[in-house]
């Protein structure tokens, strides 16, 4: 019966050459982990400045979709109208609304995308 018996050169050749074969394995594995678009569905709403007073805000999209709408509101219950942008995916938009006369902080802006609604609010 023969034997196959490891010298300690071909035993340290086969750990060095695993280790470096994981380590390419999970340097790829966290690579795509940490891609924001891989594989990932959510997005956000921000104020651009919030402590001016001006309404600009960026969404920024890392779903699969493209198609969003907002509507504002002030205190005073007036409304804009809903307005549609279209955002690639691992972009971020920044939206400058129009607001009617008699808009009256505080405001809110309401951000539709694929059955969600996300608000921000103004003082």
């Amino acid at each position: 019966m023969k034997s196959f018996h490891f010298t300690d050169k071909s035993l340290l050749i086969f750990f060095v050459a695993s280790f470096v074969a994981a380590g390419f394995v999970l340097a790829f594995a966290s690579q795509r982990a940490l891609d924001l678009n891989t594989n990932k569905n959510w997005w956000t709403v921000s104020f651009a400045n919030p402590t001016d007073a001006t309404l600009t805000f960026g969404i920024a999209n890392h779903s699969p979709t493209t198609s969003f709408s907002y509507t504002l509101t002030s205190s005073n219950g007036k409304k804009t109208d809903t307005v549609s942008v279209n955002i690639p995916t691992g972009n971020t938009q920044t939206v400058e609304p129009v607001t009617p006369d008699g808009f009256v902080a505080p405001f809110r802006a309401s951000v539709q995308h694929d059955g969600m609604t996300q608000e921000i609010y103004k003082n």
